[in-house]
């Protein structure tokens, strides 16, 4: 598709997430630098009607697996107005907050997206679901991309792919999805299907970090409910609790990733995980 009603942005982004709400952040902190001559255009599209930050797994007692300096922009910019601390300002809890001495909570984190992408949303398109993108060719050369879906087309000169991952279940169960049998992804809102009438048997298939907090707020819900859990590996993967693993986000580590021939990329990654 390329029709003449299609829009123009010079970068769009698919998706809304973290990666592509810090890009939002990057372009519009360029605007108020003293030499600001940035002309590009930038937009995203997003398929849900927010960027809450995983909205089925807010499960009480849960936090964020890293610091907060991690945040959206502190690595890249400590004076940024979209950082953690200072959404923590806005809502006058800065002090508070610093006294806890623990991790920020999944809500915490949540609301920190949707803070700072209502400080954004001239960048977003909400309810957008990409379903089509195409090449634009003009004189047998590549000069950009068509991207389109339900009642909407963009033509852009640079995509970024910021969709996130794609839940997987077995394909032997795709039949059965729907209320009763459904990924960790939707787990609240299935919870919430039910009300009052939560089952008392349950499977619950996987030994990752989602699978252990379901488990483990199942059996909050209800002093008779029944639980099930089947996985391949000999137990529970354990979450890496040191800083070592994080040192992969160092720039210089970085940049040295970034350095590596494609097939030497993967076969780092392939080593380490």
């Amino acid at each position: 598709m390329n029709s003449n009603n299609a829009k123009f942005t010079d970068i769009l982004s698919i998706g809304f997430g973290p990666a592509g709400l810090a890009l939002a952040c990057i372009f519009d902190e360029k605007k108020i630098e003293p030499d600001y001559q940035f002309d590009n255009s930038f937009l995203a599209l997003e398929k849900a009607n927010s960027c809450a930050w995983h909205p089925n797994l807010l499960l009480q007692g849960t936090d964020i697996n890293h610091h907060v300096y991690r945040d959206l922009v502190t690595p890249r910019n400590p004076q940024s107005p979209y950082s953690f601390a200072m959404y923590l300002k806005e809502k006058n809890r800065l002090f508070k907050f610093g006294l806890l001495g623990r991790p920020a909570s999944r809500f915490e984190w949540s609301d920190y997206m949707i803070w700072v992408s209502q400080k954004l949303e001239s960048y977003v398109q909400y309810q957008k679901n990409v379903t089509h993108i195409s090449p634009v060719i003009n004189n047998k050369l590549l000069d950009g991309f068509s991207v389109s879906g339900e009642g909407f087309e963009f033509v852009t000169n640079k995509l970024i792919l910021s969709s996130g991952s794609t839940p997987f279940t077995p394909q032997l169960f795709d039949k059965f999805l729907g209320d009763h049998v459904f990924h960790t992804s939707s787990y609240l809102e299935k919870m919430h299907s039910f009300k009052n009438n939560i089952p008392k048997r349950w499977i619950v298939i996987g030994s990752g970090q989602s699978a252990g907090e379901i488990i483990a707020d199942l059996i909050n819900q209800k002093d008779d409910i029944k639980i099930l859990s089947l996985h391949r590996s000999i137990g529970f993967k354990i979450a890496q609790l040191g800083q070592f693993p994080n040192l992969v986000f160092l720039p210089e580590k970085i940049e040295y990733f970034k350095s590596l021939r494609p097939e030497n990329k993967k076969k780092s990654i392939f080593r380490t995980y």
